[in-house]
């Protein structure tokens, strides 16, 4: 479901890696940084008197929603997550401004679709 790898990145990686002369173990391949893109999603949004946590892990992104617990969110599209948390299922929509900038999400929840705003990053 990935974007295709850019030119410029399998030229950055070569030259990186250009001295080397062996395989790469499963363990230092899972600690090369890579950018997915979640960057522009993290920080803290909120909508009434709860304060949701949205943050990368290694494993991906994940939300944090006090009394409800914390999940992974997987992917559908570029901008579409869907996970849950204390046996709920939601769906969290980022809304991508057209400078890039991510401040809010739309949080897909049973039949209701909720605006929650970004309060900091």
């Amino acid at each position: 479901q990935a974007n295709p790898v850019s030119t410029e990145a399998v030229a950055a990686i070569r030259e990186a890696s250009a001295g080397r002369g062996k395989p790469w173990t499963a363990g230092e391949l899972e600690a090369v940084p890579f950018d997915r893109g979640y960057t522009r999603f993290v920080g803290k949004y909120g909508i009434s008197f709860i304060t949701m946590t949205i943050k990368e892990e290694p494993d991906g992104l994940h939300m944090s929603v006090p009394m409800y617990g914390s999940g992974l969110l997987t992917p559908i599209t570029e901008t579409l997550f869907q996970g849950g948390a204390g046996g709920e299922e939601v769906k969290v929509e980022f809304v991508v401004e057209e400078n890039g900038v991510v401040n809010q999400f739309i949080l897909h929840r049973k039949a209701e679709k909720l605006s929650v705003k970004r309060k900091s990053g």
